[in-house]
């Protein structure tokens, strides 16, 4: 099975600055949905992770919710979908195995799906979830688009890592035949 792990928070969306208060204005980063439909179409499943859980910010599990149906709704239009979404439901200073850099949302996902994480990709706007895809034995890719609000700089690219501007980027690398 090919699989495709993606943050939602600064590689499909900003994060919830905007729609914090109103979940039903979600919008994605330009061209990411076509970036994920792309996956799809080219035989992989994608599955979505975040390290924002419902409560923190001030979301809960409904917001969380209507975002991800907004997701599948947005995705549907364009040919696409997503396969599962995974999230910490913790807060920043909790002791938990999930928040990225822990790797507990990725083997949670490897025993749902039933696959080995070595070689399985993940596009992650954050360090914390280079640090776990590298531990898992998973492959990283850096998108430094999605961290481009005035409160947060992008990442520089990391040692080894192949960094792309955005999504759509990196899934063009991804499905570039090799020569």
């Amino acid at each position: 099975m090919k699989l495709v792990i993606l943050d939602r928070d600064g590689v499909i969306d900003r994060g919830p600055g905007k729609w914090r208060e109103a979940p039903e204005k979600w919008t994605p980063l330009p061209e990411s949905l076509d970036g994920i439909a792309a996956l799809n179409q080219s035989g992989y499943r994608v599955v979505v992770t975040s390290n924002l859980g419902p409560e923190e910010k001030g979301l809960d599990i409904d917001a969380l919710n209507t975002v991800h149906r907004r997701i599948h709704n947005e995705l549907e239009g364009v040919g696409g979908h997503v396969d599962g979404f995974f999230f910490c439901p913790h807060e920043p200073d909790e002791d938990c195995d999930c928040r990225a850099p822990s790797t507990g949302l990725l083997l949670e996902i490897a025993e749902r799906f039933g696959v080995p994480l070595e070689g399985v990709l993940v596009i992650t706007s954050q360090r914390g979830g280079i640090e776990a895809a590298r531990t898992v034995g998973a492959t990283p890719l850096l998108v430094a688009r999605g961290a481009d609000s005035a409160a947060r700089k992008p990442l520089v690219p990391q040692g080894g890592v192949p960094t792309y501007p955005d999504l759509k980027s990196a899934v063009a690398a991804i499905l570039e035949p090799s020569s």
